[in-house]
C-alpha cells in the first residue's frame, strides 16, 4: 500500500478479502491462511502509512457493510489463530529435547507470534503490581499455545494458574504442551467463558483479545466474581477492531472500575495494528 487511501477504497479491499476468505474457509486452509496474512498486512500497512488513518477508519465504521465484515473477520481471525497455534504446538511437542520459555520462541512460526511472545513478557512487568502470588489466576481463552500462561508460570512458579477454552482440541493440545514442559503449577479445563461457574474463586482474571463473545463473558465475570477481583481485559487497537471484539467497560455495570490502561505500543516498542491494549479493571 502506498499513498492515501479513501474510506471507499478501504471498504473495497474489505469486500475482496471477505469474498476470498469465504471461498476458502471450509475448503482450503492454505489459501485461507494466505488471505488472512494478506488481510493482516493490509491492515498493518494502513496503520503505519495512512497519516489520516483515524478520520478514514471512523468513516469506514459508519458504512453499512462494516458490521458484516467485522463480524466475519472476527470469527475468521479466531479460526486462523487456532490453526496456527495447533501447528506450532504440534511442532514443539514432537521435539525430543528439553525446552524452556526462551527456546519456545524460536519454534513460533509467524513473526506476529514472536512479537506477541516478546510483548507478553514486558506486559507482565507492567502488571506485576496487581498480581497476588497467593491467589488463583485464570485465563479465559487460553488456546492450544498458551504463551501468556507459560510466561506467568515461569515468572511465578509457586502460584496457581488455570486456563479455560471452549475448544476441546485446544485444551487437549495445551495439556500435551504443559506435560512436555513439565509445568506443575498450571492446569487446563474445557469451559466456555460464559458458562464458567467458578469466577468467585479467582482473584486475577485475564481475558484474551480474540475471545468471542467477549461482552457476554465480561458480563458473567462482573456478575459472579468477588469484590476486589482484578481483571486484565485485552481489547483491540486501531484496525484490530476488525479482527477482535471490543468491550466498553462502562457498559458492564456499576461493580467495575478502571484502574489503568496499558498500551502495547509503549510496552513492546513495535507498532502493530493487531496488538491490543490492556484495561486493568477491578470489581468493587
Amino acid at each position: 500500500m502506498s499513498g492515501l487511501i479513501s474510506a471507499h477504497d478501504f471498504m473495497e479491499y474489505l469486500a475482496l478479502y471477505y469474498d476470498k476468505l469465504n471461498e476458502h474457509h471450509d475448503s482450503d486452509f492454505v489459501e485461507f491462511k494466505s488471505e488472512m496474512l494478506s488481510l493482516r498486512q493490509f491492515l498493518g500497512d494502513f496503520v503505519l502509512e495512512e497519516k489520516n488513518k483515524t478520520v478514514v477508519f471512523d468513516e469506514v465504521t459508519k458504512k453499512k457493510e462494516y458490521v458484516k465484515y467485522k463480524s466475519y473477520f472476527t470469527h475468521a481471525e479466531m479460526f486462523f489463530e487456532r490453526q496456527i497455534e495447533i501447528q506450532e504446538n504440534e511442532a514443539i511437542t514432537k521435539l525430543n529435547m528439553k525446552l524452556d520459555m526462551k527456546k519456545i520462541r524460536k519454534y513460533l512460526t509467524k513473526d506476529f507470534n514472536k512479537l506477541f511472545y516478546d510483548t507478553v513478557g514486558k506486559e507482565i512487568d507492567e502488571l506485576s503490581k496487581y498480581f497476588d502470588v497467593n491467589s488463583k489466576f485464570l485465563m479465559v481463552g487460553c488456546g492450544s499455545m498458551p504463551i501468556s500462561l507459560l510466561h506467568y508460570t515461569t515468572r511465578y512458579p509457586n502460584s496457581t494458574f488455570i486456563g479455560i477454552d471452549n475448544s476441546s482440541e485446544a485444551i487437549g493440545k495445551a495439556i500435551e504442551l504443559k506435560n512436555k514442559l513439565k509445568i506443575k503449577n498450571l492446569r487446563f479445563s474445557l469451559y466456555d467463558g460464559v458458562a464458567y461457574d467458578k469466577y468467585g474463586d479467582i482473584k486475577t482474571i485475564l481475558v484474551a483479545n480474540t475471545v468471542i463473545p467477549k461482552k457476554r463473558i465480561m458480563n458473567k465475570i462482573t456478575q459472579s466474581a468477588g469484590s476486589n477481583t482484578i481483571i486484565f481485559m485485552r481489547i483491540p487497537v486501531d484496525t484490530g477492531h476488525l479482527l477482535s471484539e471490543d468491550v466498553n467497560y462502562t457498559t458492564l455495570g456499576n461493580r467495575i472500575e478502571l484502574l489503568e490502561e496499558i498500551d502495547p505500543y509503549k510496552v513492546s516498542g513495535s507498532p502493530d495494528d493487531l496488538l491490543y491494549k490492556i484495561q486493568v479493571l477491578k470489581i468493587k
